[in-house]
């Protein structure tokens, strides 16, 4: 398959659950749950004690921290959210980090993913 989206794929963001439409029990792996496997949980209470005691977050506090870490979070799901509709229907992103995104998309054209297995 080389298409960016196949409709017997669809994704439940409430969960964030990708569903097979012809097996829905199949389990997919997504990459964010992939990416999580090279690395401890994130421990926000223990970052930002350390965070807001260095000089570059004086004036800080841990809840100024988890506020811009939630509004970062949002922004990065607006523009995932952006970018899947806009290889699902053409409908053009607003955001400006999306749109870069679409513009790196319409340069690559075809999107190649090869799986290597080390054994």
């Amino acid at each position: 398959m080389n298409r960016l989206h196949d409709n017997s794929i669809s994704l439940e963001p409430e969960n964030h659950r990708y569903i097979l439409k012809d097996d829905p029990d199949f389990k997919f792996l997504s990459s964010t749950q992939f990416v999580h496997g090279f690395f401890e949980p994130f421990d926000r209470e223990a970052i930002a004690t350390k965070l807001v005691g260095l000089p570059k977050y004086a004036g800080f506090t841990k809840e100024d921290l988890f506020n811009e870490w939630t509004l970062s979070a949002t922004i990065g799901t607006k523009i995932h959210e952006e970018l899947e509709i806009y290889v699902r229907d053409s409908t053009p992103p607003g955001h400006k980090k999306s749109i870069v995104g679409v513009e790196w998309l319409t340069k690559k054209k075809t999107v190649q993913i090869v799986l290597v297995h080390d054994f």
